[in-house]
């Protein structure tokens, strides 16, 4: 794995961007307003050299990170306005601010034709399991395209959810995880989805191989048995792909941030019965906090097999290894954050966190008839994490002194986790007079494996000043710290479901569903 993660790096780095490699990136922030000073949304922004773009808020906002420092053409479009293009200057390390108001234009559009077009109520998920428009359904649905994950380079699941009202970010357990929530529930394991199968989000998922981001928020337990009633998050991985092609590419940004991805497709044979696509990537950056950095490797194979005209198989693999510094901010004085650079690194130097998430994913779909579909899904999840480090500041009763002098302590903990799911989905739609049924029936089964070691925590390792890190010299051993207890669980569910979706007339439609679930939990 190194040997290959250097040969792509060295090729990216001397080949494409060694004029780039000591430069650091700027960004733009700026507000767009109409000429009366009303805040624009949707309107386009980009850089006319190197094509990056993104859109406007409700609030007329929009911000483009990682440029680097040069002299571009800033473009801002909108219908019914006349299109501004202005000269800017991106410097290192530096924030570019622009301001513009558009003026309205005078010129009739010309006649524009549309072949094919549907909103976002027209379209059909997968996260619903049938062929219901959005607009059918009780539920809040959104769909985050592959366009707009690009448009935005989005790095992390939360920069997506940006685009989905109700959807935060309500912790970062240290930096190693991004906790989301809705409607004022947890989005925990349990709603979080990768093409229909549950994974683990302990970790920070990958979004360099997403095609798409599904959001369903409300209840959703008939369709997915024990979820939270804030809603579930699908993440659509990238398909293979009969026309041959591949994409290389390199990001880059501040604080020593790299990220090479590569992204090949194209069928394995002739007559068109075999594809593949591999999509996979490298991330190391260090951070804004000293001492603080990462590295990730991930990649993701996957097989379609065209084994008849109605019936297709395919295999999908996921492995990806996350390992950073474990970092819990700066702390907090008398309920009051502490007074520091925010650069300040208060942890242990050795202090990490890793993850290993391993996946494999069978499905196969099969056109029974016209108006009815097979789908057969079977996936497998394996999943560990090492946690090793000094404890959050003020943990367990040792709080940082109001003249800054804060005794650390450690922690530990190990978490080892097998998870398997297989479920089948029939869909169809049949009449019952002129009454019009969209038909889904379906069961599953899922399981988990879960081990949990608990190590006896230090609660005195040394003591540092928060305000002057000189004050005292600071451990650099690892301790070895004794297990206290191995915490076994054993969940596993059953569920059958249906659901009708009843057209009655064109506008009057009704959804009805019922689900049997079994549950059965060892600890």
């Amino acid at each position: 794995m190194k040997f290959v993660i250097n040969t792509c790096l060295s090729i990216l780095l001397a080949t494409y961007l060694a004029p780039l490699a000591f430069a650091q990136a700027g960004k733009i922030e700026g507000t767009i307003a109409s000429s009366d000073g009303k805040p624009l949304p949707s309107v386009n922004i980009y850089i006319k050299e190197i094509g990056a773009g993104t859109v406007t808020d409700n609030d007329g906002k929009f911000v483009l990170l990682s440029i680097q420092p040069g002299i571009y053409q800033l473009v801002a479009s909108s219908v019914g306005f006349v299109t501004l293009q202005n000269q800017i200057t991106i410097e290192e390390n530096k924030t570019t601010t622009v301001q513009w108001q558009l003026i309205e234009s005078t010129q009739e559009l010309d006649e524009v034709t549309i072949l094919n077009s549907r909103s976002l109520n027209e379209q059909t998920s997968t996260i619903s399991k049938s062929n219901i428009k959005a607009f059918d359904l009780p539920q809040s649905v959104m769909t985050i395209s592959k366009e707009i994950l690009v448009q935005q380079q989005t790095l992390r699941l939360s920069d997506a959810l940006r685009n989905v009202n109700g959807l935060y970010v309500m912790g970062t357990t240290g930096g190693t995880q991004e906790e989301l929530a809705g409607r004022g529930f947890a989005y925990n394991s349990n709603n979080t989805f990768k093409n229909g199968a549950r994974f683990n989000n302990g970790v920070l998922p990958e979004m360099s191989s997403l095609e798409r981001v599904e959001v369903m928020k409300g209840s959703n337990a008939i369709l997915f048995g024990n979820v939270a009633a804030g809603g579930v998050i699908n993440l659509v991985t990238k398909k293979p792909n009969f026309e041959k092609g591949g994409e290389v590419s390199l990001r880059m940004g501040g604080y020593g941030f790299y990220k090479p991805s590569i992204d090949l497709f194209g069928p394995l044979d002739t007559k068109n019965k075999f594809a593949y696509r591999i999509n996979t990537t490298y991330e190391s950056a260090n951070s804004f906090r000293d001492e603080v950095q990462s590295k990730r490797f991930y990649i993701n194979p996957s097989f379609l097999m065209k084994l008849t005209a109605k019936t297709d198989v395919l295999v999908e693999a996921d492995y990806l290894e996350d390992n950073r510094t474990l970092d819990y901010g700066t702390g907090a004085i008398n309920y009051s954050i502490a007074q520091i650079p925010r650069s300040r690194f208060l942890g242990a130097k050795w202090s990490y966190f890793s993850a290993t998430q391993k996946s494999l994913t069978f499905t196969i779909n099969h056109q029974l008839a016209a108006d009815w579909k097979l789908r057969v899904m079977a996936a497998g999840q394996d999943y560990s994490t090492d946690l090793f480090g000094t404890t959050r500041p003020n943990a367990n009763n040792q709080f940082i002194k109001s003249d800054g002098k804060w005794i650390r302590g450690l922690q530990r903990s190990e978490v080892a986790e097998n998870y398997f799911v297989a479920q089948a989905d029939l869909t169809g739609q049949f009449k019952t007079g002129k009454i019009q049924h969209t038909f889904l029936i379906g069961a599953d089964v899922d399981g988990y494996n879960t081990q949990t070691t608990a190590y006896n925590n230090m609660a005195k390792y040394d003591s540092i000043n928060v305000f002057n890190l000189e004050t005292f010299k600071q451990r650099n051993d690892i301790p070895e710290l004794s297990k206290r207890t191995l915490t076994k669980n054993h969940t596993q569910r059953v569920g059958v479901y249906l659901q009708d979706l009843i057209a009655i007339t064109g506008q009057l439609k009704l959804l009805v569903g019922a689900r049997y679930s079994y549950l059965d939990r060892q600890n």
